[in-house]
């Protein structure tokens, strides 16, 4: 994903009080490849921007949320809003 194409998803994103979709993709990456986000080769690849995006605290929790936690979270959201 472009730098650029990255921020502004999740300045998209932070609009969206409580949604939590965004972070899916990052953290499917991270826990897929060895090394996850942090080889030099791969931010040697990134922008300024996103590189700082992917080391912020707020980024990092959400990355580190397992897939199966965020899917209840998804569910019950889901079930709140259909009633």
């Amino acid at each position: 994903m472009h730098g650029g194409d990255q921020a502004r998803r999740r300045e998209r994103n932070d609009s969206v009080p409580g949604e939590q979709g965004y972070y899916r993709a990052p953290a499917g990456f991270d826990r897929a490849f060895l090394g996850g986000l942090e080889p030099r080769e791969l931010l040697a690849n990134l922008s300024g921007s996103t590189r700082k995006t992917l080391a912020s605290p707020d980024m990092r929790r959400q990355i580190g949320v397992k897939r199966e936690s965020s899917e209840v979270s998804q569910k019950k959201r889901a079930r709140r809003i259909l009633g």
